[in-house]
């Protein structure tokens, strides 16, 4: 039994730390692509070039934030009954 939580701290654990990786990734993704479709903006770019470049950023999907919230409190799930 104690390998079995041991397993399931570490499986959990695994889950949070790439959530909160994959977060970290949206958000730099999308400073980058605002930050490219306002130079694109600022040199004059194309409006069809900028309209292409917004629909980029658009379709990105949302943060997994309510999905890490959700795994966050795992702690009292492991606390052993008394």
């Amino acid at each position: 039994m104690a390998m079995d939580l041991k397993r399931q701290v570490k499986v959990k654990t695994g889950v949070v730390k790439r959530l909160r990786k994959e977060l970290a990734m949206y958000e730099q993704e999308k400073v980058q692509n605002d930050k490219r479709v306002e130079d694109m903006r600022a040199s004059g770019a194309d409006v069809y070039d900028v309209r292409q470049a917004v629909g980029v950023v658009t379709p990105t999907p949302p943060p997994p934030r309510p999905l890490l919230s959700s795994r966050l409190p795992v702690q009292p799930l492991f606390l052993p009954s008394r």
